[in-house]
Parts: structure tokens; C-alpha cells; sequence
């Protein structure tokens, strides 16, 4: 076992079902599944933040016309 350590490991019919070496792949395999499911999540939280942030800062950017419309009116009006 010691020398297959650096090596893809690939499954095959003549060993018994989940002998020590899947097992080991199995758990890697696991490990990798949960960093994919935890980045995703991370990948859609970062996603809604940034649409909470462009909403907020189109929000502010119409207010900023707006008032800015307002103060013109205003100055040609008197």
C-alpha cells in the first residue's frame, strides 16, 4: 500500500467491495463533495451581496439625480 501512495487510484472488480484503500478514496472524494457544496454557498452569498449593493447604489444615484433635477427647476424658476 506504502508504494502506490502518489498514484490515481481506480477501483477494480477483483477487490473486495470498500477494502481499506476505498474506503480512503471514498473519504477524499467526501471531503472534496463538502469544499465544492461550502464554496458554492460562499459563491451565491457573494452574488446576492453584490446585487444588494448595486441596488442600493442605483437607489442612490436616481435620489442624487433627482435632487439635483429639483435644484435646477428651482434656480430657473426665481
Amino acid at each position: 500500500m506504502g508504494a502506490d501512495k502518489g498514484k490515481l487510484y481506480r477501483p477494480t472488480d477483483k477487490e473486495p467491495f470498500m477494502n481499506d484503500r476505498q474506503r480512503d478514496y471514498s473519504g477524499k472524494s467526501s471531503g472534496l463533495e463538502g469544499r465544492h457544496s461550502q464554496g458554492g454557498q460562499e459563491t451565491l452569498q457573494h452574488s446576492r451581496m453584490k446585487t444588494r449593493i448595486t441596488l442600493i447604489s442605483r437607489r442612490a444615484s436616481s435620489e442624487t439625480d433627482r435632487a439635483i433635477e429639483l435644484r435646477a427647476r428651482t434656480a430657473s424658476a426665481s
